[in-house]
């Protein structure tokens, strides 16, 4: 629900799929959705809109990784999204990588490229991850968006009970239909944690957030945490 512009936003779905094992290094899945959108707003008739969704991909292994590709379309609150990526992972000697680079197209008839990312290496003492995801989506005014987010982070085993953990993040939303309102986001992180029992942790750290609105207008924050957990979960 959206409280500014008093808007109600519902969406019900039902999906069936399946997967099928084609050979003993190659797979396939699919799957069949409809979808019901529906939108209220305060003062005026409601929208709706329903659609058939599908999607079909094809995974082949190989002895490092996986080769895959996908092909799916799906009906949201602006219309149909179609989609077409292409997936590789890679499994290294103490390192995985994994990316996907693939289109996709908007009801609009937008068409907008889509890249992921993911690398993970383990060092002695701790280990890197470092992300990279663009996904298309809706926002609060039932606009196509492309997001895109970037991350990256470090993690430092001091010892058996301490640790340091550094990070980076960066996202960005661009509403498909109007190249103006762009909205980013940025922060670096940086924390210390410290197992205190076996049930209790304290973690403290700093963190740096900056922002640019649809407006051009840049927004920084900085903020402290102190937090002390209890369990073995978080």
């Amino acid at each position: 629900q959206d409280n500014t512009e008093q808007t109600t936003r519902r969406q019900e779905s039902i999906s069936a799929g399946a997967d099928f094992i084609l050979r003993s290094d190659l797979t396939a899945s699919a799957s069949l959705s409809r979808t019901l959108n529906t939108t209220t707003r305060v003062g005026s008739d409601g929208t709706r809109q329903s659609g058939i969704g599908a999607s079909f991909g094809v995974n082949y292994a190989r002895p490092n990784g996986v080769i895959g590709a996908n092909l799916g379309t799906s009906v949201d609150i602006d219309g149909r999204r179609t989609s077409l990526s292409l997936s590789r992972s890679l499994e290294l000697r103490s390192a995985s990588l994994s990316g996907t680079i693939g289109v996709i197209k908007f009801e609009t008839g937008d068409i907008r490229p889509l890249a992921t990312l993911s690398y993970e290496q383990a060092l002695p003492s701790g280990g890197v991850v470092v992300e990279v995801k663009q996904s298309g989506g809706i926002n609060s005014g039932s606009q196509s968006i492309l997001n895109t987010a970037i991350s990256a982070d470090y993690f430092y085993s001091i010892n058996t009970i301490s640790s340091v953990n550094a990070g980076f993040d960066f996202a960005r939303t661009d509403v498909v239909s109007d190249t103006s309102q762009t909205t980013e986001r940025s922060g670096l992180s940086v924390s210390y944690s410290r197992s205190l029992t076996e049930d209790w942790s304290l973690t403290t750290g700093l963190r740096r957030n900056t922002g640019v609105e649809g407006d051009g207008e840049k927004r920084s924050a900085n903020s402290e945490a102190d937090k002390a957990r209890h369990g073995t979960g978080e």
